[in-house]
């Protein structure tokens, strides 16, 4: 039994989640190896860890980062103790960290970028990056 309750919005958005829903009603076997790959993960301690509420991937050689909503709510449907409100707030600062960091880079075109733009867009266009706002002309 899972100590935390779900609001009646936090309910809505947890059983129309993707995981969830392929629980619930699976569409075809790739539902359902998908949601079997991910409660396999959720249940190895290498994998997943659960820390105050909050759940997170487990990486080798990088930081734990925290796990999707979707994911959040398959783990909760299971009954693993996952807070969701705890949860999302973690993921947005999460977000927002990742956010602040990638507006610091510096805004070079490497000649794959060059390439996939004119690829998408047309040679000598102008696009604009939708974080920073800031227009690339290539």
């Amino acid at each position: 039994m899972n100590k935390y309750v779900l609001s009646r919005m936090q309910y809505r958005e947890m059983v129309n989640s993707e995981y969830v829903r392929k629980a619930i009603n699976p569409i075809s076997s790739s539902d359902v190896g998908d949601v079997a790959r991910v409660r396999t993960n959720l249940k190895n301690p290498k994998t997943f860890a659960l820390i105050n509420g909050v759940g997170y991937w487990i990486f080798d050689n990088a930081p734990k980062r925290v796990v999707p909503m979707a994911i959040a709510y398959l783990a909760w449907f299971d009954g693993l103790n996952i807070n969701i409100e705890q949860h999302q707030e973690a993921l947005d600062k999460e977000d927002e960290a990742f956010l602040n960091e990638y507006r610091k880079r510096p805004k070079t075109i490497s000649d794959e970028e060059r390439f996939e733009l004119e690829a998408a867009f047309g040679k000598g266009e102008t696009v604009i990056d939708v974080i920073t706002g800031e227009k690339i002309k290539y």
